[in-house]
């Protein structure tokens, strides 16, 4: 009897393991939605502009949200026009090309997220790159549906070398040289007349004038100038969506002393998006190495914008997005030409939209939040407590055969014995007590003792 109740309790305790599991895993839709790029594929020179588009399929589902990180190598973004999406909380624009936007009703077919204009910037190969993908359903349970994201690769070739035309050389025109020898008229001595030829009418033999040396024409050389070496297009690192991840991909950049970021909620607004009360505008600021690229990501909710620094380093974001009500985390990035590296500390603070104000906080026990949010603690919790709850009913229904001897006063053993817990049973013969020693009477037989009365 007591084995079958051991197993019906393991079988019960399994049971609820299961169906704990099972609340805790949502069923998903079908992932049949892709993110991609139109024209994938292409031959150009360096310098020649070509369009390309950021599209999402839904694979025959109704899309209403749209997510992405884009990245661009080799290429030069020359204008970004967006297509039919609205309501961003991150707007695409250059140098950041990253998006998560939706639509005012539900997207059928292929949407275009946004067209690109661009060039190549160096012969090579040139890339498109999409990671950190969502493509939210629409209906009343929304679920994520992506399936998988694909972008481009071109071939860009070296533009075709125009020779510099050669300017004419102006020729001088050659003029008959005249010898002072046949300009002297002469007067014959047989005649009468004497008739003096005027220099209009005298000609000289081409045999007898020298011929005219020609001249070398002028060689015109122009100084080359030296070509202006085009500013290198600064793109944010692409990071992960998922706060989890994202924290895990930031360890392994480095931290610098030059990147810092701070708050700023003096020009905030109180909004009310979708029902809840929100903060737009807040300004974070802060300095960097000089004309690198900041990128600010804001969590718990993926918000990113960039910017690049002045001179001296200085930098500010205002996010028009609202935050809404509760504890986040602001993250700095600088990327320059070779390296890009974090801001030594984070940057957690307080949004209170009823007091239309954010600050900055220390958290101690920042870990609880995210635990307590982590369904695989939960999971976690529910195997201990049915772990427990077994062990327990084991416990109750122990046999323990306990046994202890020890001798009293007596010489008989005594014996005690437990059986099951809680009860206990003893067994000892009676104590005998010990018959105390009778003295010999004194006799007194001379009846000394009376000699002392």
């Amino acid at each position: 009897m007591f084995n079958v109740i051991q197993k019906t309790s393991a079988i019960v305790t399994i049971s609820a393991i299961v169906a704990i599991f099972g609340a805790i895993t949502p069923i998903r839709a079908a992932n049949t939605a892709t993110i991609s790029v139109s024209s994938a594929t292409g031959s150009h020179t360096v310098g020649e502009e070509f369009s390309v588009g950021i599209v999402a399929d839904g694979g025959g589902q109704n899309m209403s949200v749209y997510k992405a990180s884009v990245s661009v190598s080799n290429l030069t973004v020359v204008s970004l026009t967006k297509g039919s999406v609205s309501m961003c909380t991150t707007d695409p624009s250059t140098p950041s090309l990253s998006f998560s936007c939706g639509s005012t009703g539900d997207g059928v077919g292929t949407i275009t997220v946004y067209t690109l204009v661009v060039k190549g910037t160096n012969a090579g190969t040139a890339t498109i790159s999409l990671s950190g993908g969502q493509v939210v359903s629409s209906g009343d349970e929304p679920a994520n549906i992506l399936s998988s994201v694909s972008g481009g690769s071109y071939t860009i070739a070296a533009a075709p070398v125009i020779p510099d035309p050669i300017p004419d050389t102006p020729t001088t025109p050659d003029v008959p040289a005249t010898n002072p020898a046949d300009t002297t008229p002469t007067t014959p001595s047989t005649t009468k007349k004497t008739t003096t030829p005027s220099s209009a009418t005298t000609a000289t033999p081409a045999a007898t004038t020298p011929a005219a040396t020609a001249e070398t024409p002028a060689v015109m050389t122009e100084t080359p100038v030296p070509a202006t070496a085009e500013a290198p297009v600064l793109v944010a690192p692409t990071m992960p969506d998922s706060e989890k991840k994202f924290q895990k991909e930031i360890k392994k950049i480095s931290a610098s002393s030059e990147t810092t970021i701070l708050l700023n909620s003096d020009q905030a607004v109180v909004a009310n998006i979708q029902d809840k009360k929100s903060l737009t505008n807040l300004t974070f600021k802060g300095i960097s190495k000089p004309n690198s690229l900041v990128t600010v990501y804001v969590f718990s909710t993926l918000i990113t914008k960039s910017v690049t620094t002045d001179a001296e380093g200085k930098w500010s974001i205002t996010v028009s997005d609202g935050i809404e009500a509760g504890v986040h985390k602001a993250y700095a990035l600088s990327t320059t030409a070779t390296e890009t590296t974090k801001a030594a500390d984070e940057l957690t603070f307080q949004v209170d939209p009823e007091k239309a104000y954010a600050t900055p906080i220390v958290i101690q026990n920042d870990w609880s939040s995210g635990l307590l949010q982590n369904p695989w603690f939960w999971s976690s919790v529910a195997l201990l407590l049915g772990l427990l709850l077994l062990g327990f009913f084991l416990y109750r229904n122990r046999k323990i055969d306990l046994k202890m001897t020890g001798r009293a006063q007596g010489s008989t053993p005594a014996t005690i014995t437990a059986t099951p817990i809680s009860t206990f049973t003893s067994t000892a013969p009676p104590i005998s007590t010990p018959t105390p020693e009778t003295e010999n009477p004194v006799v007194d037989n001379n009846n000394d003792i009376n000699h002392f009365n």
